[in-house]
């Protein structure tokens, strides 16, 4: 079980990561494998996936990397 502290510090890096892609939107990797104009970033363990629509950073789903990609972004939400 993680501690507080790891648990503060991973949702710092998971927001300062997604700050970063007002700025560097397009230099992320490329998910199209898994979901048309999909792309991705990684805060280690954590993916965090997005879209780039009219200059505006959508964020989709933040997935543990040892969850299957293609699967859980296919299900839709209730």
């Amino acid at each position: 079980m993680a501690s507080e502290e790891i648990a503060d510090k991973l949702l710092y890096e998971i927001a300062q990561a997604g700050e970063a892609l007002l700025e560097r939107a397009f230099m992320s990797r490329t998910r199209e494998e898994v979901m048309p104009g999909l792309r991705s970033v990684l805060v280690h363990p954590y993916s965090i996936f997005y879209r780039i629509s009219d200059d505006i950073v959508e964020v989709i789903r933040v997935l543990h990397e040892r969850r299957d990609f293609a699967s859980a972004l296919s299900k839709k939400e209730p």
